[in-house]
Protein backbone atom coordinates (compact mmCIF):
# COMPACT_ATOMS: atom_id res chain seq x y z
CA UNK A 1 0.00 0.00 0.00
CA UNK A 2 1.29 3.32 -0.85
CA UNK A 3 2.56 5.30 2.10
CA UNK A 4 2.46 2.32 4.66
CA UNK A 5 5.85 0.67 4.31
CA UNK A 6 3.77 -2.44 3.36
CA UNK A 7 6.84 -4.11 2.20
CA UNK A 8 9.21 -1.96 0.23
CA UNK A 9 11.85 -4.90 -0.63
CA UNK A 10 11.86 -6.82 -3.88
CA UNK A 11 11.10 -9.91 -1.97
CA UNK A 12 8.28 -8.19 -0.52
CA UNK A 13 6.92 -8.04 -3.98
CA UNK A 14 7.14 -11.34 -4.61
CA UNK A 15 5.03 -12.28 -1.29
CA UNK A 16 2.87 -9.52 -2.78
CA UNK A 17 2.40 -11.29 -5.85
CA UNK A 18 1.69 -14.52 -4.82
CA UNK A 19 -0.63 -13.39 -2.29
CA UNK A 20 -2.44 -11.92 -5.41
CA UNK A 21 -2.08 -15.56 -6.90
CA UNK A 22 -3.66 -17.04 -4.25
CA UNK A 23 -6.91 -14.40 -3.72
CA UNK A 24 -7.48 -14.54 -7.45
CA UNK A 25 -8.04 -17.87 -7.32
CA UNK A 26 -9.42 -18.99 -4.21
CA UNK A 27 -13.52 -19.54 -4.52
CA UNK A 28 -13.37 -18.67 -8.66
CA UNK A 29 -12.78 -14.96 -7.83
CA UNK A 30 -10.94 -14.63 -11.09
CA UNK A 31 -14.53 -15.36 -12.43
CA UNK A 32 -15.95 -11.90 -11.11
CA UNK A 33 -12.71 -9.77 -10.76
CA UNK A 34 -11.98 -6.96 -13.62
CA UNK A 35 -9.20 -5.56 -12.21
CA UNK A 36 -6.24 -6.05 -9.68
CA UNK A 37 -4.19 -3.21 -8.39
CA UNK A 38 -1.12 -4.06 -6.39
CA UNK A 39 0.73 -2.02 -4.04
CA UNK A 40 -2.26 0.23 -4.49
CA UNK A 41 -2.77 3.49 -3.39
CA UNK A 42 -6.13 2.01 -0.71
CA UNK A 43 -4.23 -1.34 -0.24
CA UNK A 44 -1.41 -3.92 -0.88
CA UNK A 45 -3.87 -5.92 -3.11
CA UNK A 46 -7.04 -4.74 -4.54
CA UNK A 47 -9.52 -6.64 -6.49
CA UNK A 48 -12.25 -4.64 -8.53
CA UNK A 49 -15.38 -6.76 -9.19
CA UNK A 50 -18.01 -6.80 -11.72
CA UNK A 51 -20.42 -6.01 -9.30
CA UNK A 52 -18.85 -2.56 -8.12
CA UNK A 53 -17.61 -3.62 -4.65
CA UNK A 54 -13.62 -4.08 -4.40
CA UNK A 55 -11.87 -6.55 -1.91
CA UNK A 56 -9.23 -4.75 0.25
CA UNK A 57 -5.81 -7.06 1.33
CA UNK A 58 -3.46 -5.87 3.73
CA UNK A 59 0.08 -8.33 3.96
CA UNK A 60 2.38 -9.07 6.55
CA UNK A 61 5.28 -11.03 6.25
CA UNK A 62 7.27 -12.69 8.50
CA UNK A 63 11.02 -13.65 7.24
CA UNK A 64 11.35 -16.95 9.01
CA UNK A 65 7.64 -18.07 10.35
CA UNK A 66 9.00 -21.68 11.38
CA UNK A 67 11.44 -19.77 13.21
CA UNK A 68 9.30 -17.82 15.15
CA UNK A 69 6.21 -20.03 15.49
CA UNK A 70 6.45 -19.96 19.14
CA UNK A 71 5.19 -16.37 19.59
CA UNK A 72 2.49 -14.25 18.36
CA UNK A 73 3.74 -10.65 16.54
CA UNK A 74 0.88 -8.74 17.75
CA UNK A 75 2.65 -5.30 16.97
CA UNK A 76 2.34 -6.58 12.79
CA UNK A 77 -0.89 -7.90 13.61
CA UNK A 78 -2.57 -4.49 15.73
CA UNK A 79 -0.62 -2.40 12.64
CA UNK A 80 -1.97 -4.58 9.94
CA UNK A 81 -5.43 -4.26 11.10
CA UNK A 82 -5.66 -0.78 12.09
CA UNK A 83 -3.82 0.24 8.59
CA UNK A 84 -6.75 -2.13 7.12
CA UNK A 85 -9.36 -0.47 9.08
CA UNK A 86 -8.32 3.12 7.91
CA UNK A 87 -8.61 2.55 4.33
CA UNK A 88 -11.86 0.42 4.86
CA UNK A 89 -13.39 3.65 6.90
CA UNK A 90 -12.07 6.01 4.39
CA UNK A 91 -13.59 3.68 1.12
CA UNK A 92 -16.79 3.76 2.99
CA UNK A 93 -17.18 7.36 3.60
CA UNK A 94 -16.26 7.72 -0.28
CA UNK A 95 -19.00 5.64 -0.75
CA UNK A 96 -16.94 2.64 -2.46
CA UNK A 97 -18.42 -0.45 -1.82
CA UNK A 98 -16.17 -2.82 0.32
CA UNK A 99 -16.62 -6.60 -0.36
CA UNK A 100 -14.05 -7.95 2.25
CA UNK A 101 -11.35 -6.63 3.98
CA UNK A 102 -8.73 -9.08 4.74
CA UNK A 103 -5.90 -9.46 6.84
CA UNK A 104 -3.11 -12.10 4.98
CA UNK A 105 -0.03 -13.10 6.16
CA UNK A 106 2.54 -16.57 6.71
CA UNK A 107 3.46 -16.48 10.43
CA UNK A 108 2.70 -19.77 12.08
CA UNK A 109 1.57 -18.67 15.64
CA UNK A 110 -2.06 -17.10 14.87
CA UNK A 111 -2.89 -16.25 18.11
CA UNK A 112 -5.60 -18.64 17.83
CA UNK A 113 -4.19 -22.04 19.30
CA UNK A 114 -7.00 -24.25 16.97
CA UNK A 115 -5.38 -22.52 14.12
CA UNK A 116 -1.93 -22.31 14.92
CA UNK A 117 -1.63 -26.22 15.79
CA UNK A 118 -3.46 -26.52 12.48
CA UNK A 119 -0.31 -24.82 10.34
CA UNK A 120 2.63 -26.94 12.37
CA UNK A 121 0.35 -30.40 11.32
CA UNK A 122 -0.27 -29.67 7.52
CA UNK A 123 2.26 -28.11 4.97
CA UNK A 124 1.29 -26.12 3.13
CA UNK A 125 -1.50 -25.09 4.97
CA UNK A 126 -3.63 -22.09 3.53
CA UNK A 127 -6.24 -20.45 4.69
CA UNK A 128 -9.04 -17.99 4.87
CA UNK A 129 -11.16 -17.10 7.88
CA UNK A 130 -14.21 -14.92 8.19
CA UNK A 131 -13.44 -13.07 11.50
CA UNK A 132 -17.22 -12.82 12.98
CA UNK A 133 -18.64 -16.04 11.25
CA UNK A 134 -16.25 -18.45 11.42
CA UNK A 135 -14.47 -18.05 14.58
CA UNK A 136 -15.22 -19.19 17.99
CA UNK A 137 -16.53 -16.56 20.90
CA UNK A 138 -13.44 -17.07 23.15
CA UNK A 139 -11.23 -16.96 19.57
CA UNK A 140 -12.35 -13.57 18.68
CA UNK A 141 -12.16 -12.10 22.21
CA UNK A 142 -8.56 -13.36 22.58
CA UNK A 143 -7.43 -11.70 18.86
CA UNK A 144 -9.14 -8.43 19.28
CA UNK A 145 -8.42 -8.28 22.53
CA UNK A 146 -5.17 -5.70 21.85
CA UNK A 147 -6.76 -4.01 18.73
CA UNK A 148 -8.70 -0.35 18.85
CA UNK A 149 -11.79 -1.60 16.73
CA UNK A 150 -14.06 -4.76 16.56
CA UNK A 151 -14.18 -5.72 13.50
CA UNK A 152 -17.53 -6.40 11.70
CA UNK A 153 -18.47 -10.12 9.35
CA UNK A 154 -16.51 -7.86 6.37
CA UNK A 155 -12.98 -8.63 8.04
CA UNK A 156 -11.33 -11.73 7.41
CA UNK A 157 -7.92 -13.27 8.82
CA UNK A 158 -5.62 -15.21 5.71
CA UNK A 159 -2.89 -16.99 5.44
CA UNK A 160 -0.28 -18.68 2.50
CA UNK A 161 2.09 -21.07 3.87
CA UNK A 162 5.77 -19.88 3.96
CA UNK A 163 6.80 -23.21 1.31
CA UNK A 164 5.11 -21.45 -1.57
CA UNK A 165 7.91 -18.50 -1.77
CA UNK A 166 10.94 -21.12 -1.73
CA UNK A 167 13.21 -20.46 -4.31
CA UNK A 168 14.59 -23.57 -3.90
CA UNK A 169 12.19 -25.49 -5.22
CA UNK A 170 8.06 -25.15 -6.28
CA UNK A 171 5.07 -25.75 -5.01
CA UNK A 172 2.21 -24.86 -7.25
CA UNK A 173 -0.76 -23.13 -5.76
CA UNK A 174 -3.64 -26.17 -5.36
CA UNK A 175 -6.02 -22.98 -6.24
CA UNK A 176 -4.21 -22.08 -9.55
CA UNK A 177 -3.76 -25.95 -10.37
CA UNK A 178 -7.72 -26.53 -10.05
CA UNK A 179 -8.18 -23.54 -12.07
CA UNK A 180 -6.15 -25.10 -14.84
CA UNK A 181 -7.55 -28.29 -14.76
CA UNK A 182 -10.80 -26.99 -15.40
CA UNK A 183 -9.50 -24.62 -18.29
CA UNK A 184 -7.62 -28.18 -20.18
CA UNK A 185 -4.51 -26.47 -19.83
CA UNK A 186 -2.00 -29.11 -18.64
CA UNK A 187 -0.31 -28.99 -15.20
CA UNK A 188 3.23 -29.39 -16.52
CA UNK A 189 2.49 -25.66 -18.02
CA UNK A 190 2.02 -24.89 -14.06
CA UNK A 191 5.08 -23.20 -12.74
CA UNK A 192 5.99 -21.12 -15.98
CA UNK A 193 2.35 -20.23 -15.67
CA UNK A 194 3.22 -19.14 -11.76
CA UNK A 195 6.26 -17.49 -13.00
CA UNK A 196 4.93 -15.37 -15.50
CA UNK A 197 1.94 -14.06 -13.06
CA UNK A 198 3.83 -13.78 -10.42
CA UNK A 199 6.42 -10.90 -12.63
CA UNK A 200 3.39 -9.45 -14.40
CA UNK A 201 2.01 -8.70 -10.42
CA UNK A 202 5.75 -7.66 -9.23
CA UNK A 203 5.73 -5.42 -12.04
CA UNK A 204 2.12 -3.76 -11.30
CA UNK A 205 3.73 -3.07 -7.73
CA UNK A 206 6.10 -0.77 -9.03
CA UNK A 207 3.60 1.36 -11.23
CA UNK A 208 0.60 2.22 -9.01
CA UNK A 209 -1.11 4.44 -12.14
CA UNK A 210 -1.57 0.91 -14.27
CA UNK A 211 -4.04 -2.09 -13.09
CA UNK A 212 -3.65 -5.60 -14.43
CA UNK A 213 -6.74 -6.65 -16.36
CA UNK A 214 -8.04 -9.80 -16.12
CA UNK A 215 -7.94 -10.27 -19.54
CA UNK A 216 -4.50 -10.09 -19.22
CA UNK A 217 -4.32 -13.23 -16.75
CA UNK A 218 -6.01 -15.27 -19.62
CA UNK A 219 -4.25 -14.49 -22.23
CA UNK A 220 -0.71 -15.70 -20.07
CA UNK A 221 -2.33 -19.05 -19.66
CA UNK A 222 -3.56 -18.91 -23.12
CA UNK A 223 -0.44 -18.02 -24.49
CA UNK A 224 1.41 -21.37 -22.76
CA UNK A 225 -1.24 -23.71 -23.64
CA UNK A 226 -0.31 -23.11 -27.26
CA UNK A 227 2.31 -22.85 -29.44
CA UNK A 228 2.33 -22.25 -33.10
CA UNK A 229 4.78 -25.05 -34.08
CA UNK A 230 2.03 -27.73 -34.25
CA UNK A 231 0.22 -25.87 -36.34
CA UNK A 232 2.71 -25.36 -39.23
CA UNK A 233 3.11 -28.59 -41.00
CA UNK A 234 -0.39 -29.14 -41.75
CA UNK A 235 -0.14 -25.20 -43.24
CA UNK A 236 2.96 -25.92 -45.04
CA UNK A 237 0.85 -28.84 -47.30
CA UNK A 238 -2.27 -27.06 -47.76
CA UNK A 239 -0.29 -23.93 -48.73
CA UNK A 240 2.89 -26.15 -50.57
CA UNK A 241 2.37 -23.97 -53.62
CA UNK A 242 2.16 -20.08 -52.44
CA UNK A 243 5.49 -20.94 -50.00
CA UNK A 244 6.76 -22.55 -52.80
CA UNK A 245 6.61 -19.09 -54.88
CA UNK A 246 8.18 -16.93 -52.25
CA UNK A 247 11.07 -19.43 -51.96
CA UNK A 248 10.49 -20.21 -48.22
CA UNK A 249 10.73 -23.98 -46.97
CA UNK A 250 7.56 -23.09 -44.42
CA UNK A 251 5.24 -20.85 -42.67
CA UNK A 252 7.66 -20.60 -39.84
CA UNK A 253 10.79 -19.31 -42.37
CA UNK A 254 8.26 -16.38 -43.18
CA UNK A 255 7.17 -15.23 -39.23
CA UNK A 256 11.36 -15.86 -38.52
CA UNK A 257 12.41 -14.26 -41.23
CA UNK A 258 10.57 -11.09 -40.90
CA UNK A 259 10.20 -11.34 -36.69
CA UNK A 260 6.51 -11.61 -37.49
CA UNK A 261 6.00 -14.40 -34.52
CA UNK A 262 6.30 -11.26 -32.22
CA UNK A 263 3.43 -10.02 -33.56
CA UNK A 264 1.71 -13.35 -33.95
CA UNK A 265 2.43 -14.09 -30.21
CA UNK A 266 0.92 -10.38 -29.25
CA UNK A 267 -2.44 -10.94 -30.98
CA UNK A 268 -3.55 -14.44 -32.66
CA UNK A 269 -6.08 -14.96 -29.29
CA UNK A 270 -7.40 -11.68 -28.53
CA UNK A 271 -11.26 -11.46 -27.72
CA UNK A 272 -11.69 -8.81 -30.95
CA UNK A 273 -9.98 -11.30 -33.21
CA UNK A 274 -11.90 -14.26 -32.03
CA UNK A 275 -15.33 -12.69 -32.18
CA UNK A 276 -13.94 -10.83 -36.05
CA UNK A 277 -13.52 -14.73 -36.88
CA UNK A 278 -16.70 -15.76 -35.42
CA UNK A 279 -18.48 -13.26 -37.59
CA UNK A 280 -16.54 -14.33 -40.87
CA UNK A 281 -17.76 -17.99 -40.17
CA UNK A 282 -20.75 -16.87 -39.92
CA UNK A 283 -21.54 -14.99 -43.50
CA UNK A 284 -18.82 -17.81 -45.06
CA UNK A 285 -22.06 -20.50 -44.00
CA UNK A 286 -24.62 -18.51 -45.13
CA UNK A 287 -23.58 -18.59 -48.83
CA UNK A 288 -21.37 -21.75 -48.65
CA UNK A 289 -22.96 -24.02 -46.34
CA UNK A 290 -21.02 -25.11 -43.23
CA UNK A 291 -16.64 -24.61 -42.82
CA UNK A 292 -15.00 -28.14 -42.80
CA UNK A 293 -11.53 -29.80 -44.12
CA UNK A 294 -12.63 -29.68 -47.64
CA UNK A 295 -14.16 -26.41 -47.93
CA UNK A 296 -11.36 -24.78 -44.97
CA UNK A 297 -8.49 -23.37 -47.54
CA UNK A 298 -11.43 -21.30 -49.61
CA UNK A 299 -12.82 -20.16 -46.19
CA UNK A 300 -8.95 -19.19 -45.25
CA UNK A 301 -8.43 -17.55 -48.78
CA UNK A 302 -11.91 -15.65 -48.68
CA UNK A 303 -11.65 -14.16 -45.78
CA UNK A 304 -7.80 -13.86 -44.66
CA UNK A 305 -8.08 -10.10 -46.55
CA UNK A 306 -10.32 -9.09 -43.38
CA UNK A 307 -7.85 -9.46 -40.76
CA UNK A 308 -5.07 -7.50 -42.63
CA UNK A 309 -7.25 -4.75 -43.34
CA UNK A 310 -8.17 -4.66 -39.95
CA UNK A 311 -4.09 -4.61 -39.29
CA UNK A 312 -4.26 -6.73 -36.26
CA UNK A 313 -0.47 -7.51 -36.75
CA UNK A 314 0.86 -4.02 -37.63
CA UNK A 315 3.41 -5.69 -40.03
CA UNK A 316 5.98 -3.68 -41.70
CA UNK A 317 4.71 -2.65 -45.38
CA UNK A 318 8.10 -3.39 -46.53
CA UNK A 319 7.16 -6.82 -46.07
CA UNK A 320 6.48 -8.81 -50.02
CA UNK A 321 2.41 -9.10 -50.56
CA UNK A 322 3.04 -12.23 -51.02
CA UNK A 323 5.18 -13.04 -47.53
CA UNK A 324 2.18 -10.98 -45.72
CA UNK A 325 -0.65 -12.70 -47.01
CA UNK A 326 0.85 -15.85 -45.92
CA UNK A 327 1.48 -15.14 -42.55
CA UNK A 328 -2.80 -12.91 -42.44
CA UNK A 329 -3.66 -16.99 -43.87
CA UNK A 330 -1.85 -18.60 -41.17
CA UNK A 331 -3.48 -16.32 -38.31
CA UNK A 332 -6.67 -16.83 -39.34
CA UNK A 333 -5.88 -20.61 -39.99
CA UNK A 334 -4.54 -21.23 -36.79
CA UNK A 335 -6.58 -19.24 -34.49
CA UNK A 336 -9.64 -21.06 -36.39
CA UNK A 337 -8.39 -24.30 -35.33
CA UNK A 338 -7.88 -23.29 -31.06
CA UNK A 339 -11.03 -21.20 -31.22
CA UNK A 340 -13.20 -23.63 -29.30
CA UNK A 341 -9.59 -24.30 -26.81
CA UNK A 342 -9.18 -20.71 -26.89
CA UNK A 343 -12.90 -19.53 -25.60
CA UNK A 344 -12.92 -22.63 -23.08
CA UNK A 345 -10.61 -20.87 -21.07
CA UNK A 346 -12.00 -16.99 -21.81
CA UNK A 347 -15.50 -18.29 -20.52
CA UNK A 348 -13.79 -20.00 -17.54
CA UNK A 349 -12.74 -16.46 -16.84
CA UNK A 350 -16.69 -15.06 -17.51
CA UNK A 351 -14.93 -12.85 -20.30
CA UNK A 352 -17.40 -14.64 -22.91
Amino acid sequence: MAGTQATPSAKGFIFQAYYALYFLFNNYAYRDVIFIDIEAKQEDVVFYYKDKFIDIIQIKTQEFPKTNSSTFDSEKFNKGMSTLNKSYTKLSNGNTKVKRCIYANNMVNQKIERITNQIKKETPCDFIYNMQNELYDEEKLKLFSTLNFIPDEKYYLARIDDKYFSSSFFTPLKELSFALERMGVSLTKIETITHLLKNIFADNSTDRDERIEINQIAWVIIKQHFNYESGFANFNILYAEELFNTGFFGISDILQKDKNISALDSISNHLDLLQHITKLKISYENINGIVNMGNFKHFVDSNFIELENEDYLSLDSSIPKIESNLVYKFLLYYTYFKKIDIEKIYKEFNII
